[in-house]
């Protein structure tokens, strides 16, 4: 898979929310689903602030995980 590409920081908010939308419409495009199901994926179309807090959440989940078990980094 090809390294994820981010835009410049200073990219308007206005220009990011218009290419996600235009990512949307692409994954929501039945043959573009029923190409990425034929290679075991699952289009998830979404928003950059759902992202980020989707990631955000899944960190600190995995925080406790890491603390309750005790993991450490040699």
């Amino acid at each position: 898979m090809p390294a994820k590409k981010k835009a410049p920081a200073k990219t308007p908010k206005e220009v990011i929310e218009k290419v996600n939308g235009e990512i949307g419409k692409v994954l929501k495009d039945p043959g573009t689903v029923q190409s990425l199901a034929a290679q075991g994926y699952e289009p998830a179309p979404s928003t950059a602030a759902a992202l980020a807090k989707h990631m955000r959440d899944d960190q600190e989940r995995w925080k406790k995980v890491i603390q309750t078990a005790g993991i450490k980094l040699n």
